[in-house]
C-alpha cells in the first residue's frame, strides 16, 4: 500500500498497532545470554577433562620419580634443588626413624645382658643395687635422645657419655682397709731375728687340696664390665653405621656429555647442603648454650 498524506500515516500506524494487539506475544523477563562459540567449546572440555593436579601434587610426584631414580645427570640435580626443602624434611623423618629404631635395638641388647648378671646367684647385694640403680639412670637418658632430632655425630657422642656414666657408677668403690704400722723399736727388731722361720712340710699321703679364698667373689664387676663394654662397643659401631647410611634419594647419576653444566649445578648443590648443615649446627649449639 503506497502512504502519500499524514492521515493514511496515522491511519496505517493504527492498524499496525490493532494488528499487534490481536496477537499474543511471550515475554522473556530475563533473557539467558548466549555463550560465544569459543565459550561453549571450552566449557564442553573442561566438563569433560578431569581436574589438574596441583602444585603440591606435582611436588610429590617429582620427588617419587627422584626417589626411584628416574630423572639423571643435569635434571637429577636441578630438581634436588628446586625440592630441597621437601627432601630434607623427608631425610629429617626418615632418620628420626632410623634412630628410634636404633637405640631401642642397642637399649635392648644392654639391658638384656645386664639383666641377665642381675638374676645370677654369683652376684653380691651391693654390686646388684649399684648396677641396677645405674642401670635406670642409663635406660632414662637413652629416653630422652630417643625424643631429640639431632646429627648422628652429635647422638653417638651422647650415648657413649651415657654408657660411660653407667660403668662408673655400676662398679662398687672398693677401699682397702689400711693397717697401722707399730713404731719400730730394737726389741721389735731382735724378736723378729731370734725367731727361727718356720718351715712346713706337706704330708706325701695326703692328697693337695685346692684352697679357695673366701673373700674372692664368684661374681667378677670387672670381667662383667669388659664383656658388657665390648657388646655396646658393636651395637653402637652398628648404629653408626646404619645412620650413615640413611637416606631419601639414590646417589647423584653421572653426567651426559662435557657435564659442565653438570659441574655447575653440583657446585650450587654442595654449597646448598654446606650451608643447611652450617645452620644446623647453628641451632644445636645455641640450644645446647640455652639448656646448660
Amino acid at each position: 500500500m503506497e502512504i502519500t498524506s499524514v492521515s493514511n500515516i496515522q491511519s496505517y500506524s493504527a492498524s499496525i498497532s490493532n494488528t499487534d494487539n490481536t496477537q499474543p506475544t511471550t515475554v522473556q523477563e530475563n533473557p539467558a545470554i548466549q555463550e560465544t562459540p569459543e565459550e561453549a567449546i571450552i566449557n564442553e572440555i573442561e566438563e569433560d577433562v578431569e581436574p589438574v593436579e596441583t602444585e603440591k601434587d606435582a611436588g610429590k610426584g617429582v620427588i617419587r620419580n627422584l626417589i626411584n631414580g628416574h630423572f639423571k645427570g643435569v635434571a637429577d640435580v636441578r630438581l634436588r634443588i628446586n625440592f630441597s626443602e621437601q627432601i630434607a624434611a623427608l631425610e629429617q623423618a626418615e632418620l628420626a626413624k632410623a634412630t628410634e629404631s636404633g637405640l631401642s635395638a642397642l637399649s635392648d641388647t644392654i639391658n638384656n645382658e645386664i639383666n641377665a648378671a642381675l638374676g645370677s646367684e654369683e652376684i653380691d647385694e651391693e654390686t646388684a643395687i649399684l648396677i641396677a640403680s645405674a642401670l635406670e639412670t642409663f635406660n632414662n637418658e637413652i629416653s630422652q635422645l630417643n625424643t631429640k632430632i639431632s646429627q648422628s655425630e652429635n647422638l653417638i657422642s651422647e650415648i657413649r657419655s651415657s654408657f660411660d656414666n653407667f660403668v662408673l657408677s655400676a662398679r662398687p668403690a672398693v677401699e682397702e682397709p689400711v693397717e697401722p704400722v707399730p713404731p719400730l723399736t730394737d726389741e721389735t727388731v731382735l724378736s723378729e731375728v731370734d725367731q727361727p722361720e718356720e718351715i712346713i712340710i706337706p704330708d706325701a699321703e695326703q692328697p693337695a687340696v685346692d684352697i679357695v679364698s673366701e673373700e674372692e667373689p664368684l661374681f667378677s664387676i670387672d670381667q662383667f664390665l669388659t664383656d658388657l663394654i665390648s657388646t655396646f662397643e658393636a651395637e653402637l659401631e652398628l648404629l653408626e653405621t646404619t645412620l650413615a647410611n640413611t637416606r631419601v634419594l639414590p646417589e647423584i647419576s653421572e653426567p651426559s656429555g662435557n657435564g659442565k653444566a653438570f659441574d655447575k649445578f653440583m657446585t650450587i648443590y654442595n654449597d646448598m647442603k654446606s650451608s643447611i648443615n652450617t645452620i644446623a649446627e647453628n641451632s644445636q649449639n645455641n640450644e645446647v648454650d640455652i639448656t646448660s
